[in-house]
Order: structure tokens, then sequence, then C-alpha cells
């Protein structure tokens, strides 16, 4: 008869990991989609509100680059700049959120200070509201304006009174 040895409670320990199954791998866990707007937003002031949203690209969500337009053969014809426009919208004509920005730079990194035009839906209005270098507004983008964060006062809603501020962040999908 042979004496094994007793194993120790270290070895027993290590035993049961080596049997045990990993429930995901790295390799197993799917990155997110990448065909998807993702918008946060944070409004005070008549209403507070404050949201998530995070939806497939479709024709009511989506995000359309700036786009700098090459002139005509015709003499005097000027580039066009198209700015970029995020929507967020269960009906595309309805606009319950549309963000545009009118100039962005095309340089890497933060581009801060473009004028931009917010419109949205909260508390059942319609708010609407520009921010400029001259305001107290801010707008940050990265990669050509598909991601961001911005934050405005003083929206109005036609006429109805009262104002509203609203802070929020929005990425898009990358071009294809």
């Amino acid at each position: 008869m042979v004496a094994r040895p007793r194993a120790g409670l270290f070895q027993v320990m290590v035993a049961a990991l080596a049997c045990t199954t990993p429930v995901a791998s790295a390799a197993d866990v799917a990155p997110p989609p990448v065909d998807r707007v993702v918008l946060t937003l944070k409004v005070t002031g008549a209403v507070h509100w404050r949201a998530v949203y995070d939806h497939l690209t479709d024709a009511g969500h989506n995000c359309r680059p700036p786009l700098e337009v090459m002139p005509g053969p015709a003499p005097g014809s000027r580039f066009l700049n198209l700015p970029f426009r995020l929507l967020f919208s269960e009906d595309p004509s309805a606009e319950d959120f549309a963000l545009t920005i009118d100039t962005v730079s095309p340089s890497p990194g933060p581009n801060r200070g473009s004028a931009f035009h917010l419109k949205l839906k909260a508390g059942g209005r319609y708010w609407e509201g520009d921010g400029d270098a001259g305001s107290a507004s801010l707008i940050e983008t990265s990669a050509n304006a598909m991601s961001g964060h911005f934050q405005i006062d003083g929206l109005l809603s036609g006429g109805e009174g009262g104002t509203i501020s609203v802070e929020g962040t929005w990425r898009c999908p990358a071009p294809r």
C-alpha cells in the first residue's frame, strides 16, 4: 500500500478553480451595437426632466455629419457647408429632439464654442433656443461632432411662458 500525501487547502482551491467554467470570456461578450444613437438629457427650469435614450439608427434616430460640398464649375461658386444634425424622434417630422451645429472644426480633438440650435419636446411643449460664443451656452464635440456634450439656458416655448435649461450628451455611430 502506497501512502498518498494529503491535499492541502491551497491544492483543493486550485483544483476547484481549474474545474469551473467561466460564464463568459472576453471573446464571448459581444461589443455594443455600432448602429445606435445614444442621447442623455437633463432639463431644469419650467420643466424638470431627465432621460437616457438609446435607439437603432433609422429615419427618426440619426446623425448627419457635417459636410463640405465643393463648389460647382460656375464662376463665383462657393463651398457649401451643411451643418451637423442629430435627430431623435419617433416621428421624424415632429423633431422631438433636434440638435444642429452650424460649423464643426475638422481638426482632431475637442471643438468648443460653435453656434448651435436646439429644439426639443419636454413637458408636452416644444422648446427652442440658440447657443453661440456670446451666450452662456457650451458645446463641445469630438470625432467630427459624432459625440459631444452641450449646455444651454433660456430655451423658450412659443410664448407660453417660462424657460428651461438643458444639459446633454450624445454619441452617434461613425459614418460609413
